[in-house]
């Protein structure tokens, strides 16, 4: 019984990691140009609309939405790096890295669990050390927080913005590189 069950779990293990190995190969990791804005956009306001939906208010979604326009993202790609994640020619993830601070991590919420987010943290985090940074910070929404957490953030403070009467509750979070 021993044997058969070790030869399972190697068998889904090795599927697993070929499966993971196929689909790292699928996905391109590159820098934002500006012919990436309007799927971007659609990108980060998309996943807004799904994953901070279940915890935020109407009128947080609708901050959250707003802070994230085309003036904004051209500004820190013009300061900082925006990373964009291809599948197929789709963007379908995206972070950005702007002095010590990462912000805008988001991934279609189709794709989450995949690994994305851990890639394009990792590759942030990569440019941040080679920049000479020791630490780095962001802001975690309330669904997002658990992703930070897994991959080593610590939450220093614990804060809120006050949107049409409305709370929206975020995270500050740091970590040593």
């Amino acid at each position: 019984m021993y044997n058969m069950c070790e030869r399972l779990f190697k068998a889904v293990y090795n599927d697993k990691q070929r499966r993971k190995a196929m689909a790292k190969n699928r996905y391109k990791l590159r820098e934002f140009n500006p012919d990436d804005l309007i799927p971007l956009l659609k990108l980060i306001w998309d996943t807004i609309d799904v994953c901070y939906r279940p915890v935020y208010s109407d009128e947080a979604i609708t901050h959250w939405e707003d802070e994230h326009n085309e003036t904004e993202i051209l500004k820190d790609a013009s300061e900082g790096i925006i990373l964009i994640v291809e599948l197929e020619d789709k963007i379908i993830g995206t972070g950005t890295l702007l002095a010590e601070r990462i912000k805008r991590v988001y991934v279609d919420p189709a794709l989450q669990g995949r690994g994305l987010g851990k890639m394009i943290m990792a590759e942030l985090e990569k440019r941040a050390g080679d920049n000479g940074l020791k630490e780095i910070r962001l802001y975690a929404s309330v669904p997002a927080k658990k992703f930070y957490d897994a991959i080593g953030y610590n939450t220093y403070s614990e804060s809120f913005l006050e949107v049409k009467g409305k709370r929206l509750n975020y995270y500050n979070m740091d970590k040593e590189l």
